[in-house]
């Protein structure tokens, strides 16, 4: 039965007159255009939410794909590894971001993040391993000693390389999974790359395989 019928019946019964039907029906109108513009708040907050994580999310997948080429301990040995490189720019925001998105994203996005953090604290165990690397070099002149230490110095930073590289690659796919865990009806937006050229759009294309 609806507000207008109910109206209706009370009225008839006697219980209504015709000054407490205008003003029954002006609240029910009036309550229900609150809840109208709530939920379109509600969708606007979202959306930006969404938006907003998005950002974040090819910031860290950037950064996968570049430690991925990179070579991680040279870059390390040239103090150009930045380990906070693959943390998100404003954690705590970003969870509360997840967290509005819903209970699936925020798990997912949790993870993500603990992945980044795993990654981020082995590249810095590197770079304190290329500053000991430096010193030691610098300490011990003898040509035999320093190959020997190179060489089991260079195994160690491999198997980092690859550990740090898998944890990066981990987070990225974790942090997307966040993201396409949202409600469909946020998901509706498609991409437009027609005519774009930059390497990003071309990325885009083969990634998601829009034309």
């Amino acid at each position: 039965m609806s507000v207008i019928d109910l109206v209706k019946l009370l009225q008839a019964a006697g219980i209504l007159d015709l000054a407490n039907v205008v003003i029954a029906l002006a609240v029910a109108v009036l309550a229900g255009v609150q809840l109208y513009q709530l939920r379109v708040e509600r969708h606007r907050r979202l959306k930006t939410a969404l938006a907003a994580l998005w950002v974040e999310y090819w910031r860290v997948e950037t950064t996968n794909i570049q430690w991925a080429k990179e070579d991680l301990a040279a870059l390390a040995r040239d103090g150009l590894l930045d380990p906070q490189q693959v943390m998100p720019a404003d954690a705590s925001s970003a969870a509360q971001l997840l967290g509005e998105l819903g209970m699936q994203a925020a798990r997912f996005g949790g993870t993500a993040f603990a992945s980044a953090s795993l990654a981020s604290q082995h590249a810095r165990l590197l770079v304190k391993a290329a500053d000991r690397r430096r010193n030691y070099l610098d300490s011990h002149p003898d040509p035999e000693q320093q190959r020997e230490f190179e060489a089991t110095w260079t195994t160690a930073a491999e198997k980092a390389q690859t550990t740090i590289r898998s944890l990066a690659r981990r987070s990225a796919s974790e942090f997307e999974d966040a993201l396409l865990s949202t409600p469909k009806w946020l998901q509706k937006e498609t991409l437009n790359l027609e005519g774009l050229q930059s390497d990003f759009a071309k990325y885009l294309r083969e990634k998601t395989g829009s034309e």
